[in-house]
């Protein structure tokens, strides 16, 4: 009689299988839902996403704005609406619609790849992504952003958030929202190699700001790229 294989309980096969899921539906979402993406968030998290969001401006220079994978654009309207000058990349046709709509503007609101911006060098004092996929990791992208940021500027990344203000009706929200993410509470920030460029130094932070909690990634467009001999 052959044996049957035993249920895993290695950490690491949970974390892989949550990984997968979270890709397969955000990526789901993020082609087809332009739509429901706003309202989706607005139900699941409440204001909380917006306040993650939100606090990287703090650490903005004034100026231009550059966002990455700007969805439908509810960011660069914030960021317009503080005076600063925001422009917005995406490449899901979908998201970029609603954004037009939302904005009442094209163009600032550009369909592209991250990897190749459609923009000349050094043009922007900031480059910001929240929420990001994996492209924000890729060489590529740093290289681009590296290649649009004035020396001087900013490239700010929101990785994550949660909060301690769960009104008690939203609770059931929270218990599968931890299904979706794990817990907050055992998560480490990213190794500080994860964005690493030689024309950028920065750091991650978690950000304490009332009840909430955001890990971000600050960094600065140093003044010239530094060469391996």
């Amino acid at each position: 009689m052959s044996k049957q294989p035993e249920q895993s309980d290695d950490p690491r096969l949970h974390s892989s299988l949550r990984r997968h899921l979270q890709n397969a539906a955000f990526t789901t979402l993020y082609r087809f839902g332009g739509r429901i993406y706003d309202p989706l968030t607005q139900l699941l998290f409440g204001g909380a996403w917006g306040r993650w969001r939100r606090s990287i401006i703090a650490f903005l220079p004034q100026g231009s704005v550059l966002d990455l994978g700007c969805g439908t654009g509810s960011f660069v309207n914030e960021l317009n609406a503080k005076g600063y000058v925001a422009f917005g990349i995406d490449r899901e046709p979908s998201m970029l619609r609603q954004a037009r709509t939302l904005t009442g503007t094209r163009k600032r609101l550009v369909r592209g790849d991250a990897r190749i911006l459609p923009f000349r060098a050094a043009c922007f004092d900031a480059c910001v992504a929240t929420f990001p996929s994996r492209f924000i990791l890729q060489q590529r992208t740093l290289d681009e952003v590296v290649r649009v940021l004035r020396p001087g500027g900013v490239f700010a990344v929101v990785l994550s958030g949660d909060t301690n203000s769960w009104p008690l009706h939203r609770r059931p929200i929270r218990l599968v929202l931890q299904l979706v993410y794990g817990a907050r509470e055992s998560q480490r920030p990213p190794d500080a190699s994860v964005i690493a460029h030689p024309a950028l130094t920065g750091e991650w932070r978690r950000l304490a700001q009332g009840s909430d909690r955001v890990l971000v990634w600050i960094g600065t467009r140093t003044e010239t790229i530094e060469t391996v001999p």
